[in-house]
């Protein structure tokens, strides 16, 4: 009863954090109704007694948050970002179930073959999220882990875990993608039930090659090859690049537009800087009074045009590898800044210009 009434805590405080909490209800309500049918009836009233005190439990915590959140309602962003998913989803002819079905099938094609999300490896970039062997596991175990389904409860709560935590990307889609593929990072929660299935078919394996002996041998080293392919990955992208040459969400581009304006200003340049959500550089100027931050276009003209003594005047601004925004700014600015001025600045490990700039004498300035 002590476990149980910890549960009941440790689920209101879950709660609390909302992405965590949408996923860990549904899957409490598995387990207990897993647990009710799987026993016997002797113990039904304690599987009842059991869900009933972490119920409690989670009612007395989160109760002064609960009030809070129905005292001020639903925060205007989650109503508008629900309503422009409700007409995404009959402008696509999906319905929830299809949509979520879709997400099912595309969270396995992502995990098997090709993932459609910020790379996990930059020398992997059109790879899937699983290693080769991880992959082959995963699959010998989602197969046995479907097959006994009925009569293993483990195997229950593998697949209903897996398929739980792939929700938040299904209920994302298509808010926060532009093409037929959810965002993987979503699906980060099932990372713990896809190396659980990978180890069951490891199992698997090992159980049908070798004497009973040599199982947790077989699955141990297995285990550890897994391991070794991926820290050889996690060193191609981490350990062995200059932190320069990262991807954008990895900070690389924010590091690149921080140093190339810094170093414009620095050299007496007035430096105007397109801020942009990916690569932000507020509070890097707090030193330098000629290094400018424009947050829009219209506040980039403005600063673009106002009078100054220096010998240059350089603007800089992402190249939209994320955003996507940079060549219709270009366009937009075309009437102050010819399209063929601009120069790339550095470009990351694939090949793709990090920054944007251009420079100006003091006579084009507006001075």
């Amino acid at each position: 009863m002590t476990f149980a009434f910890l549960a009941g805590l440790f689920i209101a405080y879950t709660i609390l954090l909302q992405k965590i909490g949408l996923m860990l209800r549904p899957l409490v309500l598995f387990l207990f109704v897993d647990n009710y049918i799987s026993s016997g009836r002797g113990f039904r009233k304690k599987v009842c007694l059991t869900a009933a005190v972490i119920i409690a439990a989670a009612l007395l915590t989160f109760f002064p948050a609960l009030i809070g959140a129905g005292n001020e309602g639903i925060n205007p962003n989650i109503e508008m970002a629900m309503a422009k998913r409700r007409q995404s989803l009959v402008i696509g002819l999906k319905n929830e179930a299809l949509k979520i079905g879709s997400m099912v099938i595309d969270s396995f094609y992502q995990l098997q073959v090709h993932m459609f999300d910020i790379p996990r490896h930059l020398w992997m970039l059109e790879g899937p999220i699983l290693d080769p062997l991880s992959s082959i596991l995963f699959s010998v175990g989602m197969v046995f882990a479907v097959l006994f389904a009925f009569s293993k409860r483990e195997c229950r709560l593998q697949l209903a875990g897996l398929l739980i935590f792939i929700l938040p990307m299904a209920l994302s889609y298509p808010l926060d993608s532009e093409g037929p593929h959810g965002l993987a990072r979503r699906m980060v929660g099932a990372s713990f039930f896809v190396a659980w299935i990978a180890s069951y078919g490891a199992e698997v394996l090992a159980s049908r090659l070798v004497s009973s002996t040599n199982v947790a041998r077989v699955c141990v080293m297995l285990g550890s090859m897994a391991m070794v392919i991926n820290l050889r990955h996690l060193g191609a992208s981490y350990w062995d690049l200059k932190k320069t040459v990262w991807i954008s969400d990895e900070g690389g581009a924010r590091a690149v537009m921080i140093k190339e304006s810094r170093q414009f200003a620095r050299a007496g340049y007035k430096t105007v800087v397109l801020n942009e959500h990916h690569t932000t550089i507020n509070g890097m100027n707090y030193d330098l009074p000629n290094l400018h931050v424009a947050l829009n276009l219209k506040e980039l003209r403005q600063m673009v045009a106002s009078p100054h003594d220096n010998e240059w005047l350089v603007v800089i601004m992402p190249s939209g590898r994320l955003s996507g925004e940079a060549p219709a700014h270009v366009q937009q600015l075309a009437d102050i800044i010819p399209p063929n001025e601009w120069i790339f600045g550095p470009a990351d490990i694939t090949g793709v210009p990090m920054l944007r700039y251009v420079t100006r004498p003091p006579a084009h300035g507006g001075g």
